[in-house]
Protein backbone atom coordinates (compact mmCIF):
# COMPACT_ATOMS: atom_id res chain seq x y z
CA UNK A 1 0.00 0.00 0.00
CA UNK A 2 1.12 3.44 -1.16
CA UNK A 3 0.87 5.51 1.88
CA UNK A 4 3.66 7.85 1.98
CA UNK A 5 3.27 9.73 -1.09
CA UNK A 6 2.82 13.63 -0.06
CA UNK A 7 0.87 15.41 -2.40
CA UNK A 8 0.54 19.40 -1.87
CA UNK A 9 -3.06 20.87 -2.46
CA UNK A 10 -2.69 23.57 -5.91
CA UNK A 11 -1.97 27.03 -5.10
CA UNK A 12 -5.85 27.56 -6.48
CA UNK A 13 -7.56 25.90 -3.91
CA UNK A 14 -5.24 26.33 -0.84
CA UNK A 15 -5.48 28.94 1.62
CA UNK A 16 -2.55 31.43 1.46
CA UNK A 17 -0.53 31.07 4.24
CA UNK A 18 -1.17 27.32 5.36
CA UNK A 19 0.26 24.38 4.02
CA UNK A 20 -2.77 21.74 3.29
CA UNK A 21 -1.15 18.05 2.82
CA UNK A 22 -2.88 14.61 0.87
CA UNK A 23 -1.64 11.43 0.77
CA UNK A 24 -1.97 9.22 -2.20
CA UNK A 25 -4.06 5.82 -0.72
CA UNK A 26 -3.06 3.01 -2.97
CA UNK A 27 -1.89 5.48 -5.74
CA UNK A 28 -4.97 6.48 -5.76
CA UNK A 29 -5.15 10.26 -6.55
CA UNK A 30 -9.00 10.11 -6.75
CA UNK A 31 -10.50 11.94 -3.09
CA UNK A 32 -9.39 14.99 -1.02
CA UNK A 33 -8.76 12.46 2.20
CA UNK A 34 -6.74 11.94 4.07
CA UNK A 35 -5.69 15.29 4.26
CA UNK A 36 -4.54 17.97 6.86
CA UNK A 37 -3.60 21.54 7.36
CA UNK A 38 -1.51 23.71 8.87
CA UNK A 39 0.52 26.98 9.14
CA UNK A 40 3.68 25.09 9.88
CA UNK A 41 4.75 22.47 6.78
CA UNK A 42 6.34 19.74 8.53
CA UNK A 43 3.20 19.34 11.07
CA UNK A 44 0.97 19.62 8.03
CA UNK A 45 2.90 16.37 7.17
CA UNK A 46 2.86 14.76 10.48
CA UNK A 47 -1.41 15.05 10.59
CA UNK A 48 -1.76 13.59 7.39
CA UNK A 49 0.16 10.48 7.82
CA UNK A 50 -1.09 10.04 10.99
CA UNK A 51 -4.19 10.30 9.84
CA UNK A 52 -2.95 8.24 6.99
CA UNK A 53 -1.87 5.50 9.37
CA UNK A 54 -5.03 5.47 10.92
CA UNK A 55 -7.26 4.76 8.20
CA UNK A 56 -4.66 1.90 6.65
CA UNK A 57 -4.73 0.05 10.38
CA UNK A 58 -8.35 0.73 11.12
CA UNK A 59 -9.55 -1.43 8.06
CA UNK A 60 -10.77 -4.50 8.49
CA UNK A 61 -7.76 -6.60 6.86
CA UNK A 62 -4.93 -4.70 8.23
CA UNK A 63 -5.83 -4.84 11.92
CA UNK A 64 -3.03 -7.08 13.45
CA UNK A 65 -3.54 -6.60 17.32
CA UNK A 66 -7.31 -9.09 18.15
CA UNK A 67 -8.67 -12.24 18.26
CA UNK A 68 -12.37 -12.45 17.43
CA UNK A 69 -14.31 -14.32 20.25
CA UNK A 70 -17.53 -16.25 18.74
CA UNK A 71 -19.77 -17.54 21.29
CA UNK A 72 -19.79 -16.53 24.99
CA UNK A 73 -17.41 -14.27 26.13
CA UNK A 74 -18.75 -12.03 28.81
CA UNK A 75 -18.87 -9.11 29.75
CA UNK A 76 -20.19 -8.09 26.01
CA UNK A 77 -20.90 -4.42 25.47
CA UNK A 78 -24.81 -3.90 25.84
CA UNK A 79 -26.15 -3.35 22.39
CA UNK A 80 -29.31 -2.34 24.19
CA UNK A 81 -27.88 1.01 23.91
CA UNK A 82 -27.94 1.29 20.29
CA UNK A 83 -32.02 0.17 20.16
CA UNK A 84 -33.69 0.37 16.75
CA UNK A 85 -36.61 2.03 18.62
CA UNK A 86 -34.23 5.53 18.05
CA UNK A 87 -33.14 4.59 14.78
CA UNK A 88 -34.70 6.67 11.96
CA UNK A 89 -34.24 3.65 9.12
CA UNK A 90 -33.29 0.99 10.48
CA UNK A 91 -32.17 -1.75 7.24
CA UNK A 92 -33.20 -5.17 7.91
CA UNK A 93 -29.28 -5.63 8.10
CA UNK A 94 -29.09 -3.13 10.61
CA UNK A 95 -31.84 -5.00 12.41
CA UNK A 96 -30.38 -8.29 12.18
CA UNK A 97 -27.01 -7.52 13.68
CA UNK A 98 -28.95 -5.79 16.88
CA UNK A 99 -30.97 -8.97 17.53
CA UNK A 100 -28.40 -11.41 16.50
CA UNK A 101 -26.76 -13.54 19.76
CA UNK A 102 -23.73 -13.46 18.17
CA UNK A 103 -23.86 -10.25 15.34
CA UNK A 104 -20.29 -11.48 13.42
CA UNK A 105 -17.73 -11.81 16.59
CA UNK A 106 -16.65 -9.97 18.77
CA UNK A 107 -13.31 -8.53 20.00
CA UNK A 108 -11.41 -7.76 23.41
CA UNK A 109 -11.54 -3.96 24.85
CA UNK A 110 -11.75 -2.71 28.53
CA UNK A 111 -13.91 -0.02 29.51
CA UNK A 112 -11.82 3.09 29.78
CA UNK A 113 -13.73 4.39 33.04
CA UNK A 114 -12.92 0.97 35.12
CA UNK A 115 -10.28 -1.07 32.61
CA UNK A 116 -12.37 -3.68 32.92
CA UNK A 117 -12.09 -5.96 30.46
CA UNK A 118 -14.96 -6.39 27.78
CA UNK A 119 -16.15 -7.45 24.29
CA UNK A 120 -16.90 -5.06 22.04
CA UNK A 121 -18.78 -5.96 18.54
CA UNK A 122 -17.03 -6.77 15.66
CA UNK A 123 -19.02 -4.84 13.36
CA UNK A 124 -18.46 -1.17 14.98
CA UNK A 125 -14.93 -1.68 16.10
CA UNK A 126 -13.02 -1.15 12.76
CA UNK A 127 -14.41 0.23 9.50
CA UNK A 128 -14.75 -0.38 6.82
CA UNK A 129 -15.16 -4.12 7.81
CA UNK A 130 -13.76 -5.59 4.94
CA UNK A 131 -13.90 -8.95 6.55
CA UNK A 132 -17.62 -8.79 6.58
CA UNK A 133 -20.22 -9.71 3.85
CA UNK A 134 -21.39 -6.71 1.98
CA UNK A 135 -24.74 -7.80 2.74
CA UNK A 136 -23.68 -7.81 6.55
CA UNK A 137 -22.04 -4.45 6.66
CA UNK A 138 -24.19 -1.91 9.18
CA UNK A 139 -25.41 0.93 7.18
CA UNK A 140 -24.62 3.63 10.15
CA UNK A 141 -21.21 2.10 10.88
CA UNK A 142 -18.85 5.61 11.03
CA UNK A 143 -15.19 6.27 12.05
CA UNK A 144 -15.97 7.99 15.10
CA UNK A 145 -13.70 7.50 18.05
CA UNK A 146 -10.79 5.96 15.59
CA UNK A 147 -7.66 7.75 16.06
CA UNK A 148 -4.17 6.83 15.75
CA UNK A 149 -1.04 8.00 18.32
CA UNK A 150 2.77 6.57 17.41
CA UNK A 151 4.04 6.46 20.56
CA UNK A 152 1.65 5.85 23.27
CA UNK A 153 -1.75 4.09 23.81
CA UNK A 154 -3.36 6.14 26.46
CA UNK A 155 -2.86 9.49 23.89
CA UNK A 156 -4.08 7.03 21.12
CA UNK A 157 -7.42 6.58 23.47
CA UNK A 158 -7.74 10.14 24.49
CA UNK A 159 -7.62 11.21 21.32
CA UNK A 160 -10.66 8.91 19.85
CA UNK A 161 -12.56 9.95 23.43
CA UNK A 162 -11.65 13.41 22.52
CA UNK A 163 -13.55 13.10 19.19
CA UNK A 164 -16.70 11.32 20.78
CA UNK A 165 -16.69 14.44 23.13
CA UNK A 166 -16.96 16.72 19.54
CA UNK A 167 -19.47 15.04 17.47
CA UNK A 168 -21.55 14.33 20.75
CA UNK A 169 -21.23 18.53 21.60
CA UNK A 170 -22.03 19.81 17.60
CA UNK A 171 -25.30 17.12 17.21
CA UNK A 172 -26.54 18.02 20.27
CA UNK A 173 -26.06 22.11 19.77
CA UNK A 174 -27.33 21.70 15.95
CA UNK A 175 -30.11 19.31 16.60
CA UNK A 176 -31.19 20.46 19.79
CA UNK A 177 -29.39 24.01 19.97
CA UNK A 178 -28.25 23.36 23.67
CA UNK A 179 -26.30 26.48 25.21
CA UNK A 180 -23.11 27.96 23.28
CA UNK A 181 -21.17 31.20 23.49
CA UNK A 182 -19.21 33.23 21.22
CA UNK A 183 -15.37 33.44 22.38
CA UNK A 184 -13.89 36.59 22.34
CA UNK A 185 -10.37 38.32 22.78
CA UNK A 186 -8.72 35.27 20.70
CA UNK A 187 -5.83 37.50 19.41
CA UNK A 188 -4.77 37.94 23.06
CA UNK A 189 -3.50 34.94 22.79
CA UNK A 190 -0.30 34.73 20.09
CA UNK A 191 -0.44 31.53 18.47
CA UNK A 192 -4.18 32.24 17.60
CA UNK A 193 -3.20 35.66 16.48
CA UNK A 194 -1.17 34.55 13.99
CA UNK A 195 -3.78 31.52 12.41
CA UNK A 196 -6.83 34.23 12.86
CA UNK A 197 -4.71 36.86 10.62
CA UNK A 198 -3.69 34.17 7.99
CA UNK A 199 -7.60 33.73 7.95
CA UNK A 200 -8.31 36.91 7.38
CA UNK A 201 -5.81 38.06 5.28
CA UNK A 202 -7.44 35.10 2.74
CA UNK A 203 -10.38 37.37 3.07
CA UNK A 204 -12.45 34.73 5.37
CA UNK A 205 -14.25 35.70 8.51
CA UNK A 206 -14.00 33.74 11.40
CA UNK A 207 -16.08 33.09 14.49
CA UNK A 208 -15.48 30.93 18.07
CA UNK A 209 -17.22 29.09 19.59
CA UNK A 210 -17.66 27.18 22.93
CA UNK A 211 -20.69 24.57 23.56
CA UNK A 212 -21.16 24.11 27.02
CA UNK A 213 -22.42 20.65 28.01
CA UNK A 214 -21.36 18.32 30.97
CA UNK A 215 -18.36 16.89 29.61
CA UNK A 216 -15.19 17.60 31.32
CA UNK A 217 -13.67 19.05 28.11
CA UNK A 218 -14.05 22.44 25.99
CA UNK A 219 -15.97 21.59 23.38
CA UNK A 220 -15.34 24.40 20.21
CA UNK A 221 -17.14 24.69 17.08
CA UNK A 222 -15.26 27.41 14.20
CA UNK A 223 -17.11 29.11 11.48
CA UNK A 224 -15.26 30.87 8.32
CA UNK A 225 -17.46 32.48 6.07
CA UNK A 226 -16.59 34.58 2.93
CA UNK A 227 -18.92 36.60 0.94
CA UNK A 228 -16.35 36.84 -2.10
CA UNK A 229 -14.69 33.18 -2.61
CA UNK A 230 -16.26 29.50 -2.24
CA UNK A 231 -17.06 27.82 -0.41
CA UNK A 232 -18.84 30.37 1.31
CA UNK A 233 -18.57 28.85 4.31
CA UNK A 234 -16.59 26.60 5.94
CA UNK A 235 -16.91 24.63 9.45
CA UNK A 236 -14.68 23.23 11.90
CA UNK A 237 -14.91 21.68 15.49
CA UNK A 238 -12.61 19.95 18.13
CA UNK A 239 -12.67 19.08 21.82
CA UNK A 240 -9.54 19.22 24.08
CA UNK A 241 -8.80 20.22 28.04
CA UNK A 242 -7.26 23.31 27.12
CA UNK A 243 -9.40 25.41 25.25
CA UNK A 244 -6.20 27.18 22.98
CA UNK A 245 -5.69 23.81 21.80
CA UNK A 246 -9.46 23.47 21.08
CA UNK A 247 -10.03 26.37 19.25
CA UNK A 248 -6.27 25.44 16.70
CA UNK A 249 -7.65 22.47 16.00
CA UNK A 250 -11.03 23.39 15.14
CA UNK A 251 -9.71 26.01 12.75
CA UNK A 252 -7.37 24.01 10.96
CA UNK A 253 -10.31 21.62 10.20
CA UNK A 254 -12.10 24.60 9.05
CA UNK A 255 -9.63 25.65 6.54
CA UNK A 256 -9.15 21.74 5.86
CA UNK A 257 -12.77 21.56 4.91
CA UNK A 258 -12.87 25.11 2.91
CA UNK A 259 -9.64 23.35 0.65
CA UNK A 260 -11.82 20.00 0.32
CA UNK A 261 -14.41 21.45 -1.08
CA UNK A 262 -12.65 23.78 -3.61
CA UNK A 263 -10.57 20.28 -4.20
CA UNK A 264 -14.33 18.26 -5.05
CA UNK A 265 -15.64 21.64 -6.93
CA UNK A 266 -12.24 21.54 -9.22
CA UNK A 267 -11.65 18.03 -9.47
CA UNK A 268 -15.32 16.18 -9.07
CA UNK A 269 -17.90 19.33 -9.95
CA UNK A 270 -21.16 18.63 -8.52
CA UNK A 271 -19.96 16.12 -6.21
CA UNK A 272 -19.90 18.23 -2.87
CA UNK A 273 -22.51 20.72 -2.68
CA UNK A 274 -22.71 23.46 -0.48
CA UNK A 275 -26.27 25.03 -0.18
CA UNK A 276 -28.40 26.09 2.90
CA UNK A 277 -25.57 28.79 3.90
CA UNK A 278 -28.41 30.74 5.42
CA UNK A 279 -30.05 28.27 7.42
CA UNK A 280 -26.49 28.21 8.86
CA UNK A 281 -25.60 31.92 9.45
CA UNK A 282 -28.84 32.06 10.98
CA UNK A 283 -28.59 28.99 13.17
CA UNK A 284 -24.99 30.74 14.87
CA UNK A 285 -26.65 34.19 14.86
CA UNK A 286 -29.31 32.76 17.51
CA UNK A 287 -26.12 32.29 19.60
CA UNK A 288 -25.74 36.00 21.32
CA UNK A 289 -23.69 35.57 24.55
CA UNK A 290 -20.15 35.93 23.93
CA UNK A 291 -17.51 35.31 27.12
CA UNK A 292 -13.63 35.99 26.87
CA UNK A 293 -11.34 32.86 25.93
CA UNK A 294 -9.68 33.86 29.48
CA UNK A 295 -12.84 32.97 31.09
CA UNK A 296 -11.70 29.01 30.29
CA UNK A 297 -8.01 29.28 30.48
CA UNK A 298 -8.25 26.64 32.92
CA UNK A 299 -7.20 23.06 31.75
CA UNK A 300 -9.90 20.33 32.87
CA UNK A 301 -7.96 17.30 33.11
CA UNK A 302 -4.54 16.52 33.22
CA UNK A 303 -4.81 12.75 31.79
CA UNK A 304 -7.49 9.84 30.59
CA UNK A 305 -8.29 8.43 33.81
CA UNK A 306 -8.70 12.38 35.21
CA UNK A 307 -11.60 12.58 32.24
CA UNK A 308 -12.74 9.74 33.47
CA UNK A 309 -13.09 9.92 36.99
CA UNK A 310 -14.88 13.21 36.01
CA UNK A 311 -17.79 11.64 33.71
CA UNK A 312 -20.35 9.32 34.78
CA UNK A 313 -20.85 8.21 30.49
CA UNK A 314 -18.80 4.75 29.42
CA UNK A 315 -16.30 5.10 27.11
CA UNK A 316 -15.16 2.21 25.87
CA UNK A 317 -11.68 1.20 23.85
CA UNK A 318 -10.06 -1.55 21.26
CA UNK A 319 -6.39 -1.74 20.08
CA UNK A 320 -7.05 -2.69 16.62
CA UNK A 321 -3.09 -2.09 15.90
CA UNK A 322 0.44 -1.59 17.48
CA UNK A 323 1.89 -1.63 14.31
CA UNK A 324 3.63 1.52 13.25
CA UNK A 325 2.09 3.18 16.67
CA UNK A 326 -1.55 2.80 18.43
CA UNK A 327 -4.30 2.67 15.96
CA UNK A 328 -7.88 2.39 18.59
CA UNK A 329 -11.35 2.89 18.60
CA UNK A 330 -13.28 4.76 20.92
CA UNK A 331 -17.45 4.03 21.22
CA UNK A 332 -20.08 5.63 24.13
CA UNK A 333 -23.07 4.78 23.34
CA UNK A 334 -24.73 7.40 25.49
CA UNK A 335 -23.33 10.10 23.74
CA UNK A 336 -24.16 11.10 20.26
CA UNK A 337 -22.22 9.71 17.14
CA UNK A 338 -22.36 12.15 14.56
CA UNK A 339 -25.60 11.61 12.30
CA UNK A 340 -24.00 10.84 9.05
CA UNK A 341 -27.26 9.60 7.09
CA UNK A 342 -31.10 8.33 7.67
CA UNK A 343 -29.70 4.99 9.60
CA UNK A 344 -27.26 5.88 11.81
CA UNK A 345 -28.56 5.33 15.56
CA UNK A 346 -30.44 8.50 17.68
CA UNK A 347 -28.74 8.22 21.24
CA UNK A 348 -31.54 8.41 24.16
CA UNK A 349 -29.21 11.39 25.25
CA UNK A 350 -29.56 13.87 22.34
CA UNK A 351 -33.16 13.52 22.46
CA UNK A 352 -33.68 14.13 26.30
CA UNK A 353 -30.78 16.71 26.16
CA UNK A 354 -34.39 19.66 26.18
CA UNK A 355 -37.62 20.08 25.49
CA UNK A 356 -37.10 21.30 22.04
CA UNK A 357 -38.13 19.01 18.67
CA UNK A 358 -35.38 17.16 17.03
CA UNK A 359 -34.98 18.84 13.97
CA UNK A 360 -34.36 16.43 10.88
CA UNK A 361 -32.54 18.37 8.88
CA UNK A 362 -29.03 17.86 7.62
CA UNK A 363 -26.63 19.31 9.50
CA UNK A 364 -23.62 20.76 8.20
CA UNK A 365 -20.73 19.61 9.42
CA UNK A 366 -18.47 17.26 7.28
Amino acid sequence: MNYMTFLRCEQRIEFQGFFTYRMLIDGNKVGFRPAATHINKQKAKESVLNEALEIKYSRGDCITNFQIHFGDATPFLNRNLWSPLYWESPSANDLEWYYSKCPAGYIKGENLRNRQEIYVPMQISYYPPKRIKRENKLNWATTNGLSFDKNSLELAYLKGTMEICERDSIMCWWYKEIEAVELTDLKMNMSLKEIIQTIEFNNYDIHVYRINNDLPCHNVMVLIYSEQYFPKYALGSASSNNIYKAIEHAIYESVNTAVGLRWYNFYEPGSYIVNNSNKVFDKFKRIEKKQSVKRFEEETFKTLDDFMNQTNYNFYGVILSDKEGYTTRVLSPELQNLIVNSYSPISERLLKCNRNRLETTKHPFL
